[in-house]
């Protein structure tokens, strides 16, 4: 069965990339994009995807209060979150969240995928 893998992101060139290189060396995962995160909110009262990977920088929401009411609320608490930062020194904050796990900025695809299959 694949696992539906949301990437949230504000840069559509990263997200791009991301889908498409995903998608030629991995059967098991699915990547949707969404450069709106306004819209994550929305697809989630219909959908719910195995994980997602959210820019923690993205200006038009604050991502760790996102990833706390995600894990806190009972129909969206098991879904698997990445937190994508270019800051290092956010350990305590991802743990304050419970975000699953993290991933530098910027990243390779190989890394992208390690954390991906890991998730898988």
């Amino acid at each position: 069965m694949k696992k539906i893998i949301w990437v949230v992101d504000n840069d559509k060139n990263v997200l791009d990339v991301i889908k498409r290189l995903t998608e030629e060396v991995e059967d098991d995962i699915v990547i949707e994009t969404l450069s709106d995160p306004m819209t994550l909110r929305h697809k989630l009262e219909n959908e719910k995807p195995y994980s997602i990977f959210l820019d923690a920088n993205i200006a038009e929401i604050d991502a760790f209060s996102l990833t706390r009411t995600l894990k806190s609320d009972e129909k969206t608490k098991d879904i698997r979150i990445t937190l994508m930062s270019p800051d290092v020194h956010i350990d305590d904050k991802i743990k304050e969240v419970k975000a699953d796990s993290y991933l530098r900025i910027p990243f390779t695809i190989q890394e992208f995928l390690s954390v991906a299959r890991e998730e898988v």
